[in-house]
């Protein structure tokens, strides 16, 4: 999956966000002072790909909490190549991409995957 733009607003630090990535591109590294939102530019994607929160959130209704203070509305949205997907702050109406990215990560010495559905795998180890 490729992503060609990534948007927030009112989200965390960033009242309005747009991070356009070109096609020439393949990578995109995202630097700067602490403080300056770099893990919110991360957190926007997850939120936006996957409508789960990189912080620890307990109910769906916290999502609030992410959008700016005083702010009442804020939306995440990331245009890929398999299309757009988005979050809102407000409501917590998630627009998942039409073919969802299955979510992969590393534990020990098994990968575990998780699909759409929520059905968790596990690879075979590799001796």
């Amino acid at each position: 999956m490729r992503i060609n733009t990534v948007t927030a607003s009112h989200f965390l630090s960033h009242t309005t966000f747009i991070m356009g990535v070109p096609s020439s591109i393949h990578m995109t590294l995202i630097a700067g002072p602490n403080g300056a939102g770099k893990t919110a530019v991360a957190q926007a994607i997850r939120l936006a790909i996957f409508g789960d929160p990189l912080r620890s959130l307990t109910k769906k209704n916290e999502l609030g909490e992410l959008k700016q203070h005083g702010q009442k509305t804020g939306i995440v949205s990331v245009d890929t190549d398999l299309g757009v997907c988005s979050l809102s702050l407000s409501t917590g109406k998630h627009d998942p991409l039409p073919a969802a990215p299955t979510r992969c990560w590393p534990t020990r010495s098994i990968q575990t995957c998780s699909s759409p559905s929520r059905t968790r795998a596990s690879a075979p180890r590799s001796s």
